[in-house]
Formats: structure tokens, C-alpha cells, sequence
């Protein structure tokens, strides 16, 4: 540990924004050595080694291997997860053979009830990813095609939420919906586990995380609050940042919970039929406050500036008036803003208080919260893309690209206007 430290500290010397990442990074490993998680300690560590490595190359913009950085540490937190496994005497990797008999139980629960339930939730999944897929493709694609908006920090921010809501309608949905129509697990039960992760936990967290600084953009931009200058040379590379910090907390937070919080017996009820995700009880408490509730209260004191600003505004206060008059005037309204915070809040809500597993007695009670909440938890990917779809902005670049598009295909127009470009009417009009 004494020649990594001095490693990134030299790193860190040439590369300033360093610092803090190999701080933290190895105080996370430090405390995994000690309390003896050497799968976490080993997957911190390759995560900075593998940076200090990347950040050596002179030609790249170290800036735009954050990406790159983020995605080879997924892949490390499944190998590690792998070894946890394979600690505990789980050394199967595809779990093809029940372990668990879940026929010998009767429950009270009629075969005819989960089979109503199953395909009810098969079929809302289905239109719900079909919804997921259009509006996020369709929000990604205007939002990139506009250099206003693409530069914009809030749109950046926009388009990497949308980018974990088109991921989990990409990957989690289709195999919740091939293991409702085929009635059994066709992939391992590891990769089954991954995406519950992905899905329930990171997805909520991603999204909780980039509504707080959605909101704090909003604050302080919209109201006379004091901003940090950035130069012009940086302000790139720190909204890239920005736009990937919902990314790097879920991958630093989430993903050691997982692996040192996955309970003893989770493999032992794996089955061809089923492959639940169980977590020790800290584990799964200090998740749910870490990912959700706490980000959660952050984004509902941030909301709470804005109604403030709002009303003391709307009275004429100073202390909140808008910033800069030579500005243009932010074009979301104070209350479009609450509304985005509140319905989110609430379409995730639900997973997560059933997720606690407090009702645990009636199991057909709990079955039935469990496939509504998961239903509910899905909607927000629709409602998040919709509502950025509908704002001022985009509302008005997707309106003129459709325009574009149908008067290019429009048969109502010449024949001779419809094949021409837009370069061959600019070299008609230079001429």
C-alpha cells in the first residue's frame, strides 16, 4: 500500500485532479485490507492503478477516459463479485440445477393467482420498454443533434440520465420479460443478480444523484447566488465530470455493498425458476439510504430553495432576483422543476419501501407490491424523457427537425425542391 500511495502521489503532482480521486480510492482500499475484503481491496485498487496508467498518455484528454475508466470497473465489480462467490464455496458459475426445491412448500398461494400476476406484469413490461426505448432514443437524438443544447451542462446531465434509463430498459427489461414468457432463468443466475443491481438500485441512484444537480444548476443560475468562475479552457472537462458524477457514486458506493453485503444463502435458493438477490440487513439499509433516501433529501432541500427563490421573486425580493439581466431568462418554470422532483421521488418510492421487505407475512399481499412497484419504478425512464421531451428548448429543435424532415418529404412541394439539399440551395444563393 506504501509504494501505491507514493505512486499517485507522484501522478498526482502532474496531474492535479488526481489528488482527490487517489485519496479516496485508497482509503477505500485501506479499510477493505483491514477488515479483510480483499475482493473489494483488489478491485479499488485495479480501478486506480488502472487510471494512474491511462492518465500517463500525453496525447489523450485524461478527461475523456473517465468513461472508459467507469465501464472497466463494472466489469472488475463483476469478477469480484465472482470471487466472493467462489469464497463462499459457490464455485458454479451458471447454476443450471435447482438447489433449492420450491415445490415442496405450500405457501397459500394458488398456482392460477402467480400466473395471473406474471402475465399481467409481462405484458405492462413489454409496452413499458417499447415506451422506454422511443421517448429516451428520441430525447438522446434531439438533444445531440443541437450544439445549444449539447454544450448546455443541465442537457449533459440530461442525456447521461437518459443514457442509464435507455440501459435499463435495454438490459434489465428484456430478460424480466424472456423469463415471464419462458417461466425459467435462461441466463446464469450471477447475471441475473447483476441487473436487480442495475435496475432497482444503480437506476435509482444515478437518477437521484443527477436530479440534485439538476436542481442545483437550476439555483444557481436562475437567482442570485455566487458561482465558482471556471476558466474557459476547463469549463468542458468539468461539466464532463459533472455529467458522469451520478456514474462514479454508483459505481464507488453500489457496487462494494453489493459485494460485501450479499448474504450467505442467496446461491443456496437459486433455482431454474428463481434467482433472488438477498442482502444482509446493514447492507441493505445503508443502500437504500445511501442511493435513495439521503440524495433524495438533498434533492428535496435544493427544491426548497427553488419555491423559495420563486416566491421571494414573484414579491420582488433582490436577494433573489435573476442574476445577470444581459442573461437569458432560464425557459423552465420554478414549478415544472418541483414537479419533475416530486413525481420521480414518488415512481420510486415504492421499490424501494417493498424492497425493505417489510411485509413479509402475507406472501400474496407481497407478491403483488413487489411486481407493482417494479411496474411503477419503470415509468419513470418514460415520465424523465417525456418531460425533457415537452421543455421549451427541445420542444422547439424537435419541432424544426420534424419540419425539415416532412417538407424534405412532402409531396406537396416540386419535385425539384424535394430532391435538392440544403447545400445545393446555399450554392445556388453564392451564386
Amino acid at each position: 500500500m506504501e509504494e501505491l500511495y507514493d505512486i499517485c502521489t507522484n501522478q498526482s503532482a502532474k496531474y492535479p485532479y488526481l489528488i482527490i480521486l487517489s485519496q479516496i480510492r485508497i482509503f477505500i482500499a485501506l479499510i477493505c485490507t483491514e477488515t479483510g475484503l480483499g475482493a473489494l481491496s483488489q478491485l479499488t485498487t485495479s480501478i486506480l492503478l488502472l487510471h494512474i496508467l491511462l492518465s500517463k498518455s500525453h496525447k489523450v484528454n485524461v478527461f475523456a477516459q473517465l468513461p472508459g475508466t467507469i465501464v472497466v470497473s463494472l466489469w472488475l465489480a463483476l469478477y469480484a463479485l465472482k470471487m466472493k462467490l467462489v469464497e463462499m464455496n459457490w464455485t458454479e458459475w451458471n447454476f443450471t440445477q435447482p438447489n433449492f426445491n420450491t415445490t415442496k412448500f405450500n405457501f397459500g398461494i394458488s398456482p392460477e393467482f402467480v400466473k395471473l400476476i406474471e402475465d399481467i406484469s409481462t405484458s405492462l413490461s413489454i409496452i413499458i420498454t417499447v415506451a422506454i426505448l422511443v421517448t429516451n432514443l428520441l430525447l438522446l437524438v434531439t438533444v445531440l443533434t443541437s450544439p445549444k443544447l449539447r454544450n448546455n451542462v443541465r442537457y449533459m446531465l440530461v442525456v447521461s440520465l437518459s443514457c442509464a434509463d435507455l440501459l435499463t430498459g435495454m438490459l434489465g427489461m428484456p430478460f424480466f420479460i424472456d423469463f415471464g414468457i419462458q417461466q425459467k432463468v435462461t441466463v446464469a443466475c450471477e447475471f441475473h443478480v447483476v441487473l436487480q443491481v442495475l435496475v432497482i438500485h444503480a437506476h435509482a441512484m444515478i437518477t437521484s444523484v443527477g436530479l440534485l444537480i439538476i436542481n442545483i444548476h437550476f439555483v444557481t443560475r436562475q437567482y442570485n447566488f455566487r458561482c465558482i468562475n471556471i476558466r474557459q479552457s476547463l469549463q468542458l472537462p468539468v461539466k464532463i465530470v459533472v455529467s458522469m458524477l451520478p456514474w462514479i457514486l454508483t459505481v464507488v458506493i453500489v457496487t462494494p455493498l453489493i459485494i460485501t453485503g450479499l448474504h450467505q444463502l442467496t446461491a443456496f435458493i437459486w433455482s431454474a425458476n428463481r434467482c433472488p438477490l438477498f442482502l444482509y440487513r446493514w447492507a441493505l439499509i445503508t443502500m437504500l439510504i445511501l442511493n435513495y433516501y439521503l440524495p433524495m433529501i438533498l434533492v428535496f432541500i435544493t427544491m426548497g430553495f427553488i419555491i423559495k427563490g420563486w416566491i421571494e421573486t414573484n414579491r420582488g425580493s433582490v436577494a433573489f432576483r435573476p442574476a445577470l439581466l444581459n442573461e437569458e431568462a432560464d425557459p423552465l418554470h420554478p414549478k415544472t422543476m418541483v414537479v419533475l422532483n416530486i413525481v420521480c421521488f414518488l415512481l420510486l418510492l415504492p421499490i424501494h419501501i417493498v424492497n425493505n421487505r417489510i411485509i413479509m407475512n402475507n406472501l400474496e399481499i407481497l407478491l403483488i407490491l413487489m411486481m407493482t412497484s417494479f411496474q411503477v419504478s419503470m415509468l419513470k425512464p418514460v415520465f424523465f424523457a417525456s418531460f425533457w421531451i415537452f421543455t421549451p428548448e427541445v420542444k422547439q429543435h424537435l419541432t424544426e427537425k420534424l419540419k425539415n424532415f416532412w417538407n424534405r418529404k412532402s409531396s406537396s412541394l416540386p419535385q425539384y425542391l424535394v430532391n435538392k439539399s440544403y447545400r445545393d440551395f446555399v450554392e445556388e444563393e453564392g451564386n
